[in-house]
């Protein structure tokens, strides 16, 4: 659908949403700190090795003590394990002793959905609380219409302190890498087809002798639906043409599944996958010479060559494969203008007017500054525009951490407050610009599901009570196949199985929901 996008035109495009950062206004005279009396707030929060590459607990990075000086708030940090996030969360909910506020993981939804959890005395219905309160919180909300009706449930009901992004929907962040070095070597294009994967697979694996050509998750899936993308499914739901279905039921799917365990039995694939739990592939791997394929954020391909101890080390976005060279493109991953996470104030909150006005100061331009850019000086200046922009401490950290691992000690990424998806973009190198343009290109993303669909407490009780076993049988199924536990010649009886638990009430559900989301 898209057409390429020239190289002069992506510097323009760059340069223009600098331009129009900032894009927002906040409320005049936020007083600080909001409390003269020191308190404590306590705040569930899931983080990854990211993180723990600069500190121990997030509570003791720059932005949560700087946070601390100016509030007057202490927010003990609580970090569930890596890897269990969900299972914790449950449990933590189950226990009745829930902190003040959580950041609910990647994935997670309450069984009942947020108006169900509201109803039952695990979230604080925070919709009074925030127009009362937090004014720069409720003007982020009424940007524009699309920015509502992500962030509330079809109830009217704020679903918690959203991230909002102020420059539209990002373009996509991550998506499929590969080393282009290696494919110079062996005189090989860049892949567009699965057939071309195959083919370049095999050709790393034998003549680079690479322990794992090709990085997989431990779903048998990448975390953002980039691989699948062109079978025309995704992992679970997704809509076309307005229809939702499930992707398991479609023939795409099992051709996917079919594909990927004649790949890892020919050892194309990471032998180790069904234990990657990390989000993104370790770096002894994507640095080394142990894999030549995998999934990756388009901020981190620079860091990645610098760590390599190959200096001809090139890894390069590559577009969605694709079954034929002609096909359009519908799934890959993608942003809303409501981002994936938020701080939720729970029901046991002992200060929820203080746990509020510390979420909307993050809305306000001092804040969000902090938030969006860490410290001033060190981390950012106002360029020649008046624009912050990362200095070359953020991008040549003299400590070695990447702009992820300096980023995540001095600012935050989620949770309340604005998103500036286009900061990086003033001293990131163009071909890591690129990659964007790249998984984007002829690719709409038309058949992904917003992902703030909200359900009635009834619907959502039925839904979790289908799904909930559906989900594992799934689960626990594909990476089966992929591994060939389970024969492929399964897959009919797997679908009939899938079927029979009563996944067309389940798909009736999520249809009503996705029909009144585009009614709000």
């Amino acid at each position: 659908m898209k057409k390429i996008v020239s190289l002069l035109l992506v510097c323009a495009l760059a340069l223009g949403l600098m331009s129009s950062a900032f894009a927002y206004t906040t409320e005049e005279g936020f007083e600080l700190p909001i409390t003269t009396e020191k308190k404590t707030l306590s705040l569930w929060l899931p983080a990854g090795d990211v993180v723990f590459k600069t500190v121990s607990n997030q509570g003791e990075s720059y932005y949560f003590q700087e946070m601390e000086k100016r509030t007057g708030v202490h927010i003990d940090v609580i970090h569930p394990t890596v890897g269990n996030e969900v299972n914790e969360l449950n449990m933590l909910i189950a226990s009745g002793k829930m902190p003040d506020m959580i950041a609910p993981p990647f994935g997670w939804s309450y069984p009942t959905g947020f108006d169900g959890a509201v109803e039952d005395g695990v979230f604080l219905d925070i919709n009074e609380l925030v127009e009362k309160e937090c004014p720069n919180y409720w003007k982020a909300l009424h940007l524009n219409n699309d920015i509502w009706r992500e962030a509330v449930t079809d109830n009217g009901r704020i679903a918690g302190f959203w991230n909002v992004s102020v420059n539209g929907a990002q373009p996509p962040f991550m998506g499929e890498v590969v080393r282009k070095d290696w494919l110079d070597d062996l005189g090989l294009d860049l892949p567009v087809t699965y057939d071309d994967w195959h083919t370049m697979l095999v050709a790393f694996k034998e003549q680079k002798g690479c322990d794992a050509p090709m990085m997989l998750y431990y779903t048998g899936f990448d975390p953002m639906n980039v691989f699948v993308g062109g079978f025309g499914v995704t992992e679970t739901f997704f809509q076309k043409d307005g229809v939702v279905k499930y992707g398991p039921l479609e023939q795409g799917y099992k051709d996917y599944i079919t594909m990927m365990a004649q790949w890892y039995q020919e050892g194309l694939i990471d032998p180790d996958f069904a234990s990657n739990k990390n989000f993104l592939p370790a770096q002894d791997y994507t640095t080394t010479e142990k894999t030549g394929a995998f999934y990756e954020q388009y901020l981190d391909l620079s860091m990645l060559k610098s760590r390599s101890d190959n200096p001809n080390y090139n890894a390069v976005a590559v577009s969605t494969p694709r079954v034929n060279p002609e096909d359009e493109l519908h799934v890959r991953q993608t942003s809303f203008e409501v981002g994936s996470s938020a701080w939720i104030i729970t029901a046991s909150c002992q200060d929820p007017v203080l746990a509020a006005k510390w979420c909307d100061y993050a809305y306000t331009v001092e804040g969000d500054l902090l938030a969006s850019y860490g410290q001033e000086d060190l981390c950012w200046t106002y360029n020649a525009d008046g624009k912050p922009e990362f200095t070359e401490y953020m991008y040549n950290n003299p400590d070695g951490l990447s702009l992820a691992e300096a980023y995540h000690y001095y600012a935050k990424l989620g949770g309340a407050g604005y998103y500036h998806w286009d900061r990086e973009f003033a001293g990131m190198p163009q071909s890591d610009l690129d990659a964007m343009t790249t998984w984007k290109t002829d690719n709409d993303a038309a058949y992904v599901l917003p992902g703030t669909l909200s359900m009635t407490s009834d619907e959502a009780s039925e839904y979790a009570n289908i799904m909930n076993d559906i989900e594992t049988y799934r689960s626990e199924m594909v990476v089966n196949f992929i591994l060939g536990v389970e024969p492929i010649e399964n897959y009919d009886a797997f679908v009939e199985n899938i079927k029979a638990m009563n996944i067309d009430r389940a798909l009736e559900i999520k249809q009503a929901s996705y029909d009144r989301f585009n009614k709000r």
